[in-house]
């Protein structure tokens, strides 16, 4: 593995004995890999975006290498990433996402925090360059266009949106709201993946309040989220549109119809924010583009 690497950087943060059991791995294998899967008693596991597969050599982990994943996530300071540890995940160096499940503490029926960790997902981030070329000359070739990704979990939107904001940065003026810091992987306020030479990043902005902002003091071309759905993001991103700011965002959803059965998402379409509609398949695969608009 290259140093630097989002699964080099991803393997900080699991048990040592995991790690070397994916070191010992072909480097194909290594290369595909975009889940390590921690399950207390239970073997690691890795996840190459088709099937997920025990990670050979190792032991059952035990909840105390569990905890100390989430400790070492947390920089040693769990009271310092409350609002993280309530939403069930923390994003890492290199744009890596660790999400994690286990003994929820609940006040005022809200997860406050959590005790016990039974299980992890670190999801590895990667800036596949080029990935969003053949769509970028479909869609964007002829000017300026409002674009919403559809997706399953792990079906590569956010790898795709990143690659896109990279091609678009370089044409027009991109803000982007990286609310979980998946998209431009930010450390100290820079940017660890290419997003373009005219994109500016809201790191760590809750996505309605960051789109605000950007209306008000980047008068951007196009402003760029990651999983859209509540119902503040939905009028922050009317309120773009009514701006004359294009529009893209990705959704999870296996369908244009199961998109629709979203409250949020069918206000959006109706509304006529998109003109083209994107569904990737696995890793990554546009499996389907449709046109939602006609001049």
């Amino acid at each position: 593995m290259q140093k630097g690497t989002g699964l080099n950087l991803g393997l900080r943060y699991v048990p040592e004995s995991t790690a070397q059991g994916i070191r010992r791995l072909p480097e194909h294998q290594q290369a595909q890999i975009q889940e390590i899967r921690l399950r207390v008693q239970q073997l690691p596991r890795i996840y190459d975006g088709r099937t997920e597969q025990p990670l050979p050599g190792c032991e059952p982990l035990r909840q105390a290498q569990l905890q100390a994943c989430l400790k070492t996530a947390c920089a040693d300071s769990l009271y310092s990433f409350q609002r993280e540890l309530s939403q069930g995940f923390v994003t890492v160096e290199g744009g890596n996402r660790i999400g994690f499940c286990g003994n929820g503490v609940i006040r005022d029926g809200e997860v406050e925090t959590i005790r016990y960790v039974s299980s992890l997902n670190i999801r590895i981030a990667k800036q596949v360059l080029g990935c969003g070329q053949a769509l970028y000359e479909k869609l964007f070739a002829q000017g300026r266009q409002s674009v919403l990704l559809l997706g399953p979990p792990a079906s590569g939107k956010t790898t795709m949106l990143r690659d896109l904001c990279r091609l678009l940065g370089s044409r027009y003026r991109v803000s982007v709201v990286d609310e979980r810091g998946e998209l431009a992987a930010c450390r100290q306020g820079i940017p660890t993946h290419d997003l373009g030479a005219m994109t500016d990043v809201f790191d760590g902005y809750p996505k309605a309040q960051g789109m605000q902002i950007a209306l008000r003091v980047m008068t951007p071309d196009y402003i760029i989220c990651d999983e859209l759905g509540s119902e503040a993001e939905t009028t922050a991103v009317l309120a773009s549109m009514n701006s004359g700011v294009s529009i893209l965002g990705t959704a999870h959803a296996g369908s244009l119809a199961q998109a629709e059965r979203r409250p949020q998402l069918r206000c959006l379409l109706e509304a006529g924010v998109f003109r083209w509609a994107v569904l990737l398949g696995g890793c990554g695969q546009v499996v389907g583009i449709q046109r939602l608009q006609h001049d």
